[in-house]
């Protein structure tokens, strides 16, 4: 077998599909609002802040289900998105 034929076998497809399929949502979402104007480049920061966190908890010894984890993601994401709209209106250094 070829290096080519393993590279482009199903299996090694399915998988490059699989993991970049967060990223292809996010930057659909992101071309909608880039398009619209409302440039906001802090998603890709808040998604790696949730990453982290989650990362965090998950090693802990917490012994928290995955439910318990989305809602952890979900909750981050809710507070230090809430905050990017008004450090936008204070017009704070970074802000568009």
């Amino acid at each position: 077998m070829t290096s080519r034929s393993i590279f482009l076998s199903y299996d090694n497809i399915m998988t490059v599909v699989r993991q970049s399929a967060l990223t292809a949502i996010m930057a659909v979402g992101m071309t909608m609002v880039i398009i619209t104007g409302g440039i906001d480049l802090s998603v890709g920061s808040l998604l790696a802040l949730i990453g982290v966190i989650c990362a965090l908890v998950l090693k802990s010894d917490y012994g928290i289900p995955w439910w318990g984890l989305a809602l952890v993601g979900w909750l981050v994401f809710t507070v230090a998105g809430s905050r990017t709209p008004r450090v936008a209106a204070l017009r704070l250094p970074g802000a568009p």
